[in-house]
């Protein structure tokens, strides 16, 4: 790659894809999983969120997550109880309006809509508290084990 100028989306495309080749021996000797966030940029400068997450056998894999621990899923796991909802509902699958989403975790910033779940084909969508105790007493949701 020829040296960068000035940034654009495709050379910072690009960048990124260099980066994760190049930190790929870091994440296999540290046990880490790195990520390059969301990037803005100027023309002469470039931002962006890096990070880290251990691959320990504690993490809390979520279907289709990659594998990857994610802080929804912790925030889960510990902030469950606020809402009476139990552990076993992360990585679930309902239903609602016909379709079917797989729970991924709790943001506790989102007041109204704190669960956040995701279509099979990826798209994400956050839910109120109501909508999966609703699927829970009607049975529309399906445990699965992802500890």
């Amino acid at each position: 790659m020829p040296k960068i100028t000035t940034f654009d989306k495709r050379n910072l495309t690009q960048f990124r894809a260099d980066f994760a080749t190049a930190t790929a021996q870091l994440q296999k000797d540290y046990g880490v999983v790195l990520s390059v966030g969301r990037v803005t940029f100027t023309p002469t400068t470039f931002r962006c969120k890096l990070e880290a997450q251990t691959t320990s056998n504690t993490s809390i894999i979520v279907p289709g997550s990659a594998g990857r621990e994610t802080i929804e899923a912790q925030n889960f796991v510990h902030l469950n109880y606020l809402h009476g909802l139990p552990t076993n509902v992360l990585g679930a699958k309902f239903t609602s309006q016909g379709k079917s989403f797989i729970v991924t975790g709790y943001s506790p910033s989102k007041r109204k809509y704190p669960i956040m779940a995701k279509t099979l084909t990826g798209r994400r969508f956050k839910f109120a508290v109501s909508t999966i105790r609703t699927a829970i007493a009607a049975n529309q949701i399906t445990y699965s084990s992802t500890k």
